[in-house]
């Protein structure tokens, strides 16, 4: 293998590795964010990514909804316009939805983001309360 093409598969490795760390996501489980939610002090954003009909039926009590169902310009100028230096919890129905924004959110600057594994549901699950109706 020439020196070059071995630089070259160096600099790819490291770029690569920098992008993952970069990009870091917290996976944190409901029993993690209901600790999170009720801890004295600064508390995280909580950011609802599902549609507004899933928000109106059923959300945690003091959730911000961004829809990942907005038109793609849209949504990326409502995420560009939160302050990117506080700590925000994301979740969606099951956690799929919001594991996807919040490695955006971390690839875009964000520097405290964690993902609700398993959602809304395993929420309600677990038995922590929820609020229905509009807001």
């Amino acid at each position: 293998m020439s020196r070059i093409k071995f630089l070259l598969i160096v600099c790819l490795f490291l770029c690569a590795i920098g992008e993952a760390v970069a990009a870091e996501v917290h996976h944190i489980n409901v029993a993690e964010g209901q600790r999170m939610l009720q801890q004295a002090g600064e508390k995280p954003v909580l950011l609802d990514v599902r549609t507004p009909q899933e928000f109106f039926e059923a959300r945690i009590d003091g959730a911000k909804l961004l829809p990942t169902n907005l038109p793609t310009k849209t949504f990326y100028e409502r995420l560009a316009a939160l302050p990117k230096d506080q700590t925000y919890l994301v979740y969606c129905t099951v956690g799929s939805r919001s594991s996807q924004v919040a490695s955006i959110m971390s690839r875009s600057g964000f520097e405290k983001v964690y993902n609700l594994d398993g959602g809304i549901a395993e929420w309600y699950k677990r038995g922590y309360p929820i609020l229905q109706g509009a807001p």
